[in-house]
């Protein structure tokens, strides 16, 4: 049996002392014995206090990179190469790729000024439609974090054998249809998908909102999921989950037609594909099954055409430092990270402050749900820089990659007072 709860923990740190490694040491108390974080978010920051949502499963599984909570200490400087970080988090409805596919083109433009760029699924897809440039690389959310934890490296090649999971549909044509998608996937892409597994019965997902308006997901057993992927693991260089995501109608429909929620479906496909790379050492993304003509929205929504997002980079152990070989992305590759401004306080904003790496916040993104540095203590923290949009901060990251310092294209210039010695 394999279960995942949920939990809020409380965290009580000055500001000053704000870093992951500090927050990881206090969050780790509270984890309940036996089970392994996948997902922790902000949720709420009060004076010396942080709240914490955290998902953690409970499974007879080892883990197969570091613990979420403990960054690798032998991460040493940044090299050469100038790769780019650009996250829109998941379920806080952000202007810029809190849509459908819509942080599409922020993103290949960060790309243009960048040697690579890193994002996550949110950022980038649109169900049947994907336009991520050549330089875009899709890292799927706790993969992306145990890259900036240190943990892992990214081998720059796409998968030579892509499998699919598929949680059985409440009706023969739901799945018919899912095969005609995985079909087009192969003769219209060329995608390298050559096994599709059925479970017999749906896995147990529900999407609803925390108390603190995050769009999360209550789970059944899961055991089913994790054999399925055990079983396709084996050959499989890249796994799409498949699965009908189950939603009280009444919440359905506000979000279509209300529009004053963000996707209700986000939250509980992070905390599946966080926990499937947990213990899994591939890219593993999801897919939301139509289970439902009524919900079909014009037969687009629901079908799982997700699976260009597999055209990613490929984790592997990380063995001391940084890679030699130039087809591998090492931590130390990363040379800045772009956030929407009002969503910050997750790992990546905490990690890479604390690392040294300069965060890139964008004001125009903005959020239905979030926090900011002020939130957190740390509006005036030396290693954010703030920017009104996303050309600005092409700009930013145009300057840094050539080692023009910033406070040089910008007016007034301070002048420099002479030191004395002697």
């Amino acid at each position: 049996m394999a279960t995942v709860s949920s939990h809020v923990s409380v965290v009580k740190l000055p500001p000053k002392e704000r870093s992951w490694t500090r927050i990881g040491e206090e969050l780790s108390k509270s984890i309940p014995e036996g089970h392994v974080p996948v997902r922790v978010i902000v949720v709420k920051a009060d004076g010396d206090r942080l709240w914490f949502e955290a998902s953690s499963v409970a499974t007879h599984r080892p883990q197969v990179w570091g613990s979420l909570l403990k960054p690798n200490t032998s991460v040493g400087k940044r090299r050469a190469r100038f790769v780019v970080g650009h996250i829109v988090p998941t379920g806080v409805r952000a202007e810029f790729g809190g849509f459908c596919g819509d942080g599409v083109p922020v993103t290949n433009l960060l790309a243009e000024a960048a040697d690579l760029v890193l994002t996550n699924p949110n950022a980038i897809t649109a169900a049947d439609l994907y336009h991520a440039g050549p330089k875009v690389r899709c890292l799927e959310g706790n993969l992306f974090c145990q890259f900036l934890l240190g943990h892992l490296d990214l081998q720059d090649v796409p998968p030579r054998e892509i499998a699919v999971l598929v949680g059985t549909p409440a009706e023969q044509k739901f799945l018919d249809n899912t095969i005609n998608c995985i079909e087009a996937m192969r003769t219209v892409a060329g995608l390298p998908i050559s096994q599709v597994l059925v479970a017999r019965k749906p896995f147990e997902i529900t999407c609803v909102f925390s108390e603190y308006g995050q769009a999360t997901g209550e789970f059944g057993d899961i055991e089913s999921c994790f054999a399925g992927i055990e079983k396709l693991a084996g050959s499989a260089e890249a796994i799409c989950i498949a699965s009908e995501l189950f939603m009280d109608d009444a919440l359905r429909q506000r979000y279509y037609k209300e529009q004053d929620i963000p996707n209700p479906w986000g939250g509980a496909e992070a905390i599946l594909t966080h926990t499937m790379t947990s213990f899994f050492p591939l890219p593993i993304q999801h897919g939301p099954l139509l289970g439902d003509v009524a919900n079909a929205m014009l037969g687009t929504r629901g079908d799982p055409r997700d699976t260009s997002e597999l055209i990613s980079p490929r984790p592997q152990p990380r063995t001391g430092g940084p890679s030699c070989d130039p087809g591998v992305i090492s931590t130390e590759d990363l040379a800045a990270m772009v956030l929407p401004a009002t969503a910050v306080g997750g790992l990546p904003f905490f990690l890479c402050l604390e690392r040294g790496v300069p965060v890139i916040l964008i004001e125009d993104n903005r959020t239905a749900f979030g926090t900011s540095p002020a939130d957190l203590g740390l509006a005036d923290h030396p290693g954010i820089i703030r920017v009104k949009s996303y050309p600005e901060a092409a700009g930013v990251l145009l300057a840094m990659r050539a080692g023009i310092a910033l406070d040089q294209i910008a007016r007034p210039i301070a002048p420099l007072e002479a030191m004395y010695y002697g």
